[in-house]
This record gives structure tokens, C-alpha cells and sequence, in this order.
């Protein structure tokens, strides 16, 4: 087997042919986290009421706010 075939003689993918994959993964990552960041930026915003509409406390929103936007 040659470095470019894998166990069911299927040629690899190069890693020119991975590129595209790999932008659209990132610029999908990036995105994700730009939507935490903002999400969580505006629940700091909501007033007691909103709040309590959707059954948070202060003390959960600002818990969910200092998380890093990367975290889940």
C-alpha cells in the first residue's frame, strides 16, 4: 500500500483537495461563536421580566454571560 492509498485502494485526499472543507468548517466555527458572543451579550440586556419570561434569573443570565464564547 502506498502513502496514498488507503486500505480499500481509494486514493487519500490531498491536503489541497481538504482546503475547502477546512475553510467552510472554520468560517462555520467563527460564525457559531460570533452568534454565542451576541447571544449572551444581549441576555445581560433583558430586564427581570423578559427574564422571568423565559424562566431565568438574573444570577443564570449573568452565569451564562461570563462564560467564554467558546464554551458550549
Amino acid at each position: 500500500m502506498t502513502a496514498y492509498q488507503t486500505i480499500s485502494d481509494k486514493p487519500a485526499l490531498d491536503i489541497a483537495d481538504r482546503i475547502p472543507y477546512l475553510v467552510r468548517t472554520f468560517v462555520a466555527l467563527v460564525g457559531e461563536w460570533r452568534r454565542r458572543s451576541e447571544t449572551r451579550r444581549a441576555l445581560l440586556a433583558f430586564g427581570e421580566r423578559d427574564l422571568r419570561d423565559i424562566r431565568l434569573s438574573r444570577c443564570d443570565a449573568e452565569n451564562e454571560a461570563s462564560k467564554p464564547f467558546w464554551r458550549e
